[in-house]
């Protein structure tokens, strides 16, 4: 079947040559369809004379006493092929070095030389894992759905574009911000809590810190509610088509639930948008969601939409259209002057479902005893909470606490409530659009949320 030994490729994997000349000998019995055992690897490696270099037959003995169950044989031989790509690595990183070391004449070609070792060390490591039937067809767990109306869920990260100004940023950071505290995003968005981290190439410390603190005073949240929950590396110098960029986001996404890359274009720095191979990055992300389930939201640049231009919305997009078909969920966003954002959803790869359009309202909220101002976003004519999520029970505890605390905003609100902060929330707002709440805070331009119950409902 083979010209030569299947083995012939794989015994410099062992650190011991000893160990190394064995699993030969144990591979071509094997292809040969001879038992394997220590008399016959013993019989092999005489007859080829390398029963001495290998141990003799006191070493053979020992190993088969030594050997693992048979349960973690696979585990066994990954460890075994890990190590062996890890030591190439640091030979190669080696070689580097002490070249290094000699007269350089371009330091740009000695640099992407290694680069391109390790890249081939890399691509020759890998294997194809294969799995059948019993893997395919077993129970699946519910979709862990970090907003579900918007179908952003991990695996294949949810794409945002949208022009300028559009608030996209502003939008996401404001989603981070709920999902950290644990509240409906945008004000009615049924939301999973847990940690983000925000990846910040475009906006810098001073601007992504101060609007995070204009977001939360606008939702009347303290550092407190965050907790540890939201962490922000700001025009971080290691670009994500970096070499050794794949390893460290699977690092820094262990526990995390969202993760945030603004922008497409300064995160990927090397990244032709317009080449088929632009998708490259997103599916690396989509490579490190299934390892750590982490929900990734990238953020990118669009052009404005020319009416009655073809593709409609979707070709607004900047760069090739692989970046859509390599997102799990689309998203893109317009913005007018003075008006409110429009959210379009354009793909649902899991679901199957988009939403339906929105308008995201925008608002500067006065702090007392604050110079700067809060800021809030709030979805109009957005999906609601599921009804099962709001009983009407828990809005009648609500609206009792409103009844008995008249003037209380959305902190005060939470704090006296038993139902925790989202379905509070969710309550809050049924009671706002069903009219049985006012919030004459809101009345007043700028001023923070006081409510009220309607007269007609005391």
């Amino acid at each position: 079947m083979f010209s030569r030994p299947f083995a012939e490729s794989f015994p410099q994997d062992f650190y011991s040559d000893a160990n190394g000349r064995i699993y030969a000998a144990i591979t071509s019995l094997a292809l040969a369809g001879h038992p394997v055992d220590v008399v016959t690897v013993a019989g092999h490696l005489r007859d080829h004379g390398r029963l001495k270099q290998a141990g003799g037959s006191p070493y053979l003995a020992q190993l088969a006493d030594a050997t693992p169950a048979v349960a973690h044989v696979a585990e066994h031989a990954e460890r075994v092929a890990r190590l062996a790509r890890q030591r190439e690595a640091v030979r190669r990183a080696h070689e580097f070095v002490a070249k290094g070391y000699d007269a350089v004449s371009d330091v740009h070609s000695w640099i992407g030389e290694f680069a391109e070792g390790l890249g081939a060390l890399a691509k020759h490591s890998r294997s194809i894992p294969v799995v059948g039937v019993d893997h395919l067809f077993r129970p699946l767990p519910p979709v862990d759905y970090v907003l579900a109306a918007l179908d952003i869920c991990p695996g294949a990260p949810t794409l945002v574009a949208g022009a300028g100004f559009s608030a996209k940023t502003l939008a996401f950071q404001s989603l981070a911000i709920s999902v950290a505290a644990g509240l409906p995003v945008w004000g009615c968005l049924a939301a999973k809590r847990g940690k983000v981290l925000h990846l910040d190439y475009e906006q810098g410390d001073r601007l992504t810190s101060e609007r995070y603190q204009r977001l939360a005073a606008g939702l009347q949240l303290t550092p407190d509610d965050i907790g540890d929950r939201l962490q922000v590396a700001t025009l971080p110098t290691m670009g994500l088509d970096d070499l050794c960029a794949e390893a460290e986001i699977r690092r820094l996404c262990q526990g995390v639930a969202v993760a945030i890359i603004d922008s497409f274009r300064a995160a990927f720095p090397h990244v032709d948008e317009n080449s088929s191979e632009a998708r490259l990055p997103l599916d690396m992300l989509g490579r490190v969601s299934q390892v750590t389930g982490c929900t990734f939201i990238v953020i990118h640049h669009a052009r404005k939409p020319q009416m009655g231009a073809p593709g409609g919305v979707r070709a607004s997009i900047r760069g090739t259209g692989a970046l859509f078909d390599a997102a799990g969920s689309v998203i893109v966003m317009e913005a007018d002057k003075g008006k409110p954002v429009k959210l379009i959803h354009e793909k649902a790869r899991t679901s199957g479902h988009t939403a339906d359009d929105m308008l995201l309202r925008i608002a500067d909220v006065e702090i007392p005893g604050e110079r700067v101002a809060g800021l809030t976003v709030h979805a109009e004519s957005a999906p609601a909470y599921a009804p099962e999520k709001v009983t009407s029970d828990v809005e009648e505890t609500v609206l009792a606490i409103i009844r008995s605390h008249p003037g209380d905003g959305a902190r005060a609100l939470r704090e006296r409530s038993p139902v925790g902060n989202v379905k509070t929330d969710a309550a809050l707002r049924r009671l706002l659009d069903s009219g049985r709440v006012v919030d004459r805070g809101a009345q007043s331009r700028g001023k923070p949320s006081a409510f009220y119950v309607e007269e007609s409902d005391q």
